[in-house]
């Protein structure tokens, strides 16, 4: 955030002392930006202190912002398919068979999502730091393997929903769900695999 002459950053004022450089208010460390020649925005952040780091710009598919939103989706998608589920046949209209494994294989699904969700929650939330110095620890390691239930499902959900499309089984209404359903269940898996978590 630019201040006059000055960079904010964290809370803590830089002040130019160079092209590129600027020194931390209230002491004399120094920071400094790699530009880019074309005078485009800075691409990289170092620190006196700190020789050995390098600080990247972190781009927009890489915004917290976004990865949260998109996990909100996905666990939306999982909560509406099991209510979905809570309501039976009467949702699928009169869907034939492949309606009935289509909703089951999604609540399938998402009742997988929403646990490994909860379990690496679980896991992060009671495992040392320390514990990932020499490697990540064998109880975390187990709880990823549910990733793979959750992507195998996720294919099979897909693939189901293919199904009740081609075909056009029950509604209109219904198809949209199926599809819906099968995005945000791709979608989580596609998060999981970016996250490679997978």
């Amino acid at each position: 955030e630019r201040d006059g002459m000055r960079l904010r950053g964290a809370g803590t004022a830089l002040h130019p002392v160079a092209p590129g450089v600027y020194v931390l208010e209230g002491g004399k460390s120094l920071a400094a930006f790699r530009l880019p020649e074309d005078g485009g925005s800075a691409t990289h952040l170092f620190f006196e202190n700190s020789p050995y780091a390098a600080y990247e710009r972190v781009p927009w598919h890489d915004d917290t912002r976004l990865h949260l939103a998109l996990f909100a989706v996905c666990v939306a998608g999982f909560v509406a398919a099991l209510a979905a589920m809570r309501r039976g046949s009467r949702s699928s209209g009169d869907g034939g068979w492949r309606s009935n494994v289509h909703r089951r294989t999604t609540a399938l699904t998402a009742l997988a999502g929403l646990a490994y969700v909860v379990l690496m929650g679980a896991m992060l939330g009671t495992v040392d730091i320390w514990e990932f110095q020499y490697g990540v620890p064998t109880r975390v390691n187990v709880a990823l393997l549910l990733a793979f239930p959750v992507a195998a499902l996720a294919v099979a959900s897909a693939v189901t929903c293919v199904l009740v499309i081609v075909v056009r089984e029950a509604s209109a209404a219904w198809r949209m769900r199926c599809v819906a359903q099968t995005m945000a269940s791709a979608l989580f898996v596609g998060l999981l695999f970016y996250w490679r978590l997978l």
